[in-house]
């Protein structure tokens, strides 16, 4: 499959928006985080810089390339985003999708993501024809299926009709019960394993200056 070509942001800064949900005080900087379709890494970096084991998953070789070489190090994944993702279950405290749209992600999404752990989503704005593979109100919240307990949500109605489509920022907590709460904050990042039976191509790359 051909890549994805990112438009990379003209000064590598985080969204906003992520910057809010990643200053909740529900959420603290441990454990395994994976960015997704992470572009050239701006969030990547931001993730490693306050303290997450941060994991870059894209199909872009180039801008994987890109964020290996940046100031905190994370591991690369080559990986397409519309498929099942090479993780385990339950194998990050924290999912990050920013500029990213496509049928089912967030539940793959979901899938990954540790009990007690978060999901921060960012769909792209919707400018010119785009808005047509935007989700439709209510898409987000039904792909999730009551997994999720929302804190906070931004929707902007987009296209024409009164606006069939919706451009979505949401940050949710996975449900879970008190006890895997504390087993997930007690063994967040502490050998928790990355990979697991596969149908796709993937390949890891260790973070480097190479």
């Amino acid at each position: 499959m051909t890549a994805k070509k990112h438009k990379r942001p003209a000064d590598g800064s985080p969204s906003p928006f992520v910057m809010a949900c990643l200053a909740h005080k529900s959420l603290t900087a441990s454990g395994l985080a994976l960015d997704l379709a992470c572009g050239y890494g701006r969030h990547t970096r931001k993730l490693g810089s306050m303290g997450f084991s941060a994991v870059s998953g894209d199909l872009s070789m180039d801008c994987l390339g890109v964020t290996r070489r940046g100031p905190a190090p994370a591991f690369c994944v080559c990986l397409d985003a519309r498929a099942e993702l090479p993780f385990t279950d339950r194998a990050f405290r924290l999912v990050l999708i920013v500029h990213y749209v496509d049928k089912g992600l967030l539940a793959r999404a979901a899938r990954v993501i540790a009990p007690g752990g978060f999901l921060i989503y960012e769909s792209y704005g919707g400018q010119g024809e785009n808005w047509r593979s935007l989700p439709a109100h209510g898409e987000v919240e039904n792909e999730l299926s009551g997994e999720f307990s929302v804190i906070r949500k931004c929707t902007r109605s987009v296209g024409p009709k009164d606006g069939p489509r919706a451009n979505v920022k949401l940050f949710a907590r996975k449900n879970s019960p008190q006890t895997a709460v504390n087993a997930l904050l007690g063994r967040a990042g502490d050998g928790m394993p990355l990979s697991h039976s596969y149908a796709g191509p993937h390949q890891i790359i260790l973070p480097g200056k190479g």
